[in-house]
């Protein structure tokens, strides 16, 4: 029969992790304890990592009973064996996998097997996915991860970092790019535009400020919209964590793509990516303006505003790029026409976002090793698996760039969705055939597509 005081020690390990928690039958687990069954503590497990504000407090209850001073005077009578396995099961939802991993050293302490587990690698994956916060460490090797799984107590290390970074498809790049430097952290990155709900998610401070307690960094591009973000609003995450927070580029320039309009209600062959080209010749074709596409194509690209639009968006770049921690204007401005830096108006090459890297990493004081810019190769690599908006022969010499960029339209595979410019304004206009003109009217007037050309 097992000892009473190990269901004791059990019982008030749980009321401290579980603190501040309602609607979970402890006593159930407890009882199922008595037959050596942990069915119930998995389950309390999953209700914790089923909710969102119960994980928020286990992190915090945890956190603090490590940093504390506390010690459970059961402790020195534990069965060491059957307490490590239901710290398994209630911080990982299983068993250990074997023998060796509940048999610690001897000057081994309940505390540090309680950290041992908190901040182990398995535990910071599991609360990200529950947090839907995507997880990565960098130089991941498989056999090492599948054995810091287990107990290391003499080789764990309590000093390793973790990063969040916070963003767009941009923060996703940067997340992938982290990789390559050699720094000992964790890092993960929660998508804005992956995840559905931000606003209902985070819309809790002490959810929120909870939850980012564990990251020593977090990178956030600049997120203003409440009703869309929630609590994630960079303004507010400075008042809740200003010691944490950095803000990093969000890259918008239309300059070298500056007939690119984005427009979600319709739909074109580069999804809510739309030329104004496509739209003025649509536009003229059902006013009774149309003549041979081919030649109406290059007025148009000779028509647009290309120096108005090129000046107006590097301004507005400029203005952004201050009130960001981690700057990149100077780079973009010095190597614009001599280095491809954008596939889209707000997609970088991965040069581009591996220089917006190496300054964050700068600017956190992690790395004092010199780095390099990544070859040519990185970039072949971006042209042959990116999405791509070409930029146009007229454009190229307009502004007299220095490196040959793609000269077709690409949507994630190169082989299987690219298109010349005529084929690509010919579906789109299809595509707006397909509304009815007096709305495709309305529509083109509001988005203002007629300024954009003289």
């Amino acid at each position: 029969m097992l000892s009473k005081k190990n269901i004791v020690a059990i019982a008030k390990y749980l009321a401290i992790f579980l603190k501040n928690i309602e609607d979970i039958d402890i006593d159930k687990g407890l009882d199922e304890l008595h037959i050596y069954s942990f069915q119930g503590i998995r389950q309390i497990s999953d209700e914790v990592f089923g909710n969102r504000q119960y994980l928020a407090n286990f992190i915090t209850n945890v956190q603090d009973y490590i940093q504390s001073n506390s010690v459970i005077q059961e402790d020195s009578e534990i069965d060491c064996d059957f307490f490590i396995t239901f710290l398994y099961n209630i911080f990982l939802g299983r068993k250990p996998k074997n023998q060796s991993v509940i048999q610690p050293d001897a000057d081994t302490t309940i505390k540090q097997i309680i950290s041992t587990l908190f901040y182990s690698q398995e535990f910071l994956e599991k609360t990200a996915k529950s947090f839907e916060i995507e997880y990565k460490s960098p130089n991941y090797n498989k056999e090492k991860t599948a054995k810091s799984f287990e107990i290391e107590y003499k080789s764990q290390n309590y000093n390793k970092e973790n990063i969040l970074i916070i963003g767009n498809c941009q923060a996703e790049q940067l997340f992938k790019i982290f990789s390559i430097f050699q720094i000992k952290f964790n890092v993960f990155v929660l998508s804005v535009r992956l995840i559905k709900n931000l606003n209902e998610s985070f819309k809790d401070n002490y959810l929120v400020k909870n939850i980012f307690q564990k990251y020593k960094f977090i990178l956030t591009q600049e997120l203003f919209d409440e009703k869309k973000f929630g609590k994630l609003i960079t303004a507010n995450l400075c008042s809740l964590l200003p010691e944490k927070i950095v803000t990093f580029p969000n890259i918008y320039f239309l300059g070298l793509h500056p007939d690119l309009a984005g427009f979600k209600t319709y739909l074109s062959p580069f999804r809510d990516h739309h030329s104004s080209i496509a739209l003025k010749l649509h536009y003229n074709k059902i006013t009774g303006q149309s003549n041979n596409l081919s030649k109406n194509i290059k007025d148009c690209i000779d028509s647009l505003k290309k120096e108005q639009i090129f000046t107006s968006s590097f301004s507005e770049l400029m203005n952004r790029d201050k009130q960001w921690d981690v700057k990149i204007f100077d780079f973009i401005s010095n190597n614009l026409t001599s280095l491809p830096l954008l596939l889209t108006i707000n997609h970088p090459t991965t040069l581009l976002i591996t220089e917006i890297a190496r300054r964050i990493i700068n600017h956190l004081e992690l790395n004092q090793n010199s780095y390099s810019l990544p070859s040519s190769e990185f970039i072949f690599i971006d042209f042959i698996h990116e999405s791509i908006w070409p930029i146009y022969d007229e454009i190229h010499q307009h502004f007299g760039l220095q490196y040959v960029a793609p000269k077709v339209f690409q949507c994630n595979v190169l082989y299987k969705y690219s298109f010349s410019i005529e084929e690509f304004i010919n579906l789109s206009m299809d595509k707006y055939s397909e509304i009815k003109d007096e709305e495709f009217v309305a529509t083109y007037n509001e988005l203002r597509i007629a300024e954009d050309f003289y």
